[in-house]
């Protein structure tokens, strides 16, 4: 039996889209979906995101979770909540990971995971759309122009999430 069909009916990419949507409608700073196939098996994605206060971690938290019930997808676990430095949204095939800046600065989850290609996502007038695989593994943030945030990559000319 395929717990991941039991869970939800939505693929994992389309959970992304959700969530990487939510993340930006509230403002969210540095987004950034890492592909994790193949290198694990604790889930598809991870989605990184951070904010300035712990009142905006849990707004974003609250906007992805809202976003996601809203077509019928709940989270296994949520936690973090209580603090708000770092919420941890486990959506089984996608992990949500919504930072203080500090605390993604300390635990650094993007160079722990250097291996996973970093996931391009764009948005235009239809909404989002991603292309997994699209960026290589260990791609440094750092080495984007000056005018693009970390969290985003250029792709077919368009600055996307």
């Amino acid at each position: 039996m395929d717990c991941k069909k039991i869970i939800s009916k939505i693929s994992a990419e389309d959970k992304v889209k959700t969530i990487v949507k939510a993340l930006y409608d509230k403002q969210g700073d540095d987004i950034m979906v890492l592909d994790l196939r193949g290198l694990t098996v604790i889930a598809d994605y991870f989605v990184i995101c951070s904010a300035q206060s712990s009142t905006k971690t849990a707004a974003l938290a609250d906007g992805v979770g809202e976003k996601l019930s809203a077509l019928g997808v709940k989270p296994m676990n949520v936690e973090g909540m209580a603090n708000a430095s770092w919420v941890l949204m486990d959506y089984n095939d996608v992990i949500v990971h919504v930072f203080l800046e500090e605390q993604r600065q300390y635990y650094k989850l993007e160079r722990l995971w250097l291996d996973a290609p970093r996931v391009a996502v764009k948005f235009d007038a239809s909404g989002v759309d991603i292309n997994p695989g699209t960026l290589q593994a260990g791609v440094n943030p750092n080495a984007l122009p000056e005018d693009v945030n970390p969290g985003i990559a250029v792709v077919e000319g368009q600055a996307g999430f």
